[in-house]
């Protein structure tokens, strides 16, 4: 059986999603696709939060774009993800004095990608931090206490015996008749 999908166009956002009127029988859709779900555009966003501020740039990143085009000229017939690493490697090798201005410049972004999270009412970098190590502690205090609780039922189940054990039988010797 093969089904009619549908190709529509979300309104909002202009991006084509397939429906399926075979929703529940996906084999049987001739489409190919999940109808549930939209298909990715190339170059999405990836941002969970479009209408917040966008993040800095690292020092690396900086560093890599300036110079980028550069290191391509110089070697035109290596791949992108070679130019990637030898950018890389020159990163590390890269003195700290050299580094400094790109490492200010990340420091200024950040500082200014704080402010405007929180113009947005958004939690900023260091409060998301925090919150997360909060969460992180509750949930670390929780196992333990899970943990413990179920130690101490273990340690309840464990019931000692009041029979003599067998190696203090061997020490009393059978009376004679």
């Amino acid at each position: 059986m093969v089904c009619s999908a549908v190709l529509n166009v979300d309104g909002a956002r202009g991006t084509p999603t397939v429906r399926c009127p075979a929703v529940l029988n996906v084999a049987a859709c001739g489409a190919g696709t999940q109808p549930w779900k939209s298909p990715k555009t190339p170059g999405a966003s990836k941002r969970k939060t479009p209408e917040g501020p966008t993040k800095p740039t690292s020092a690396y990143s900086a560093y890599a774009a300036e110079h980028r085009e550069a290191y391509k000229k110089a070697n035109p017939d290596k791949e992108a993800a070679e130019v990637n690493k030898d950018l890389k490697a020159q990163w590390k090798e890269l003195a700290d004095d050299k580094k400094q201005p790109y490492l200010d410049k990340e420091a200024e972004e950040l500082k200014k990608y704080n402010e405007e999270l929180k113009a947005a009412g958004m939690e900023t970098l260091d409060e998301k931090k925090a919150r997360l190590d909060a969460e992180k502690a509750a949930k670390k205090a929780e196992k333990d206490d899970e943990r413990a609780a179920k130690k101490a039922a273990e340690k309840a189940l464990k019931v000692r015996d009041p029979r003599p054990s067998h190696s203090s039988l061997s020490l009393i010797s059978p009376s004679a008749p």
